[in-house]
């Protein structure tokens, strides 16, 4: 793979751990809309991995719940939950825009659940 396509595909992409959202646990993995489906983030207990459970969420102002193979708990959903509704105009910012952001500047932008 080229260098320039590499970038393109990071950008296309971005998990955010605890440290960027504040949750008890778990990551968040964004994309854009390059993919094939609506604006969504998927909740993983742990690292993000190919083949690894995840659930399923829509990006919205009111978030719903898509797809939950884990069978999320109440803090998991309301940590996510709480965490598209503060950054909702950022999210759907990098789904229609994400090639164009620089991840690192994105991801420092986010408004994490305790602050």
């Amino acid at each position: 793979m080229k260098t320039a396509e590499y970038i393109k595909k990071f950008t296309e992409m971005s998990n955010l751990d605890k440290e960027d959202t504040e949750f008890s646990h778990g990551t968040i993995f964004i994309s854009n809309m390059d993919s094939s489906h609506s604006a969504r983030v998927k909740f993983y207990r742990g690292l993000p991995k190919k083949g690894s459970d995840n659930s399923i969420i829509s990006i919205s102002k009111n978030p719903e719940i898509i797809h939950d193979p884990l069978n999320m708990t109440k803090k998991e959903k309301e940590e996510v939950f709480k965490f598209i509704k503060l950054n909702y105009i950022k999210l759907m910012t990098f789904w229609i825009r994400g090639e164009e952001l620089l991840s690192s500047k994105f991801i420092k932008s986010l408004i994490k659940i305790n602050q």
